[in-house]
């Protein structure tokens, strides 16, 4: 049932869902880890909000992308 309406909520949405292997995207990895570590909730709004770790990360994986 829940893979459903998932299907809908995608298609409405006109988004697809794919998987990424956690060392090919080490941002969300570090990201995860530090989040595990925290006890309250966080929304980074940019890269220099983010943990030494995960910015490093970030910084590295966008310039292979350009």
């Amino acid at each position: 049932m829940e893979a459903s309406i998932l299907n809908l909520v995608l298609k409405e949405l006109n988004a697809t869902v794919v998987h990424c292997f956690r060392e090919a995207n080490t941002t969300a990895d570090s990201l995860a880890k530090y989040g595990i570590m925290e006890d309250s909730s966080m929304i980074f709004t940019n890269s220099s909000q983010m943990s030494s770790m995960a910015k490093g990360n970030y910084l590295m994986e966008w310039r292979r992308m350009v």
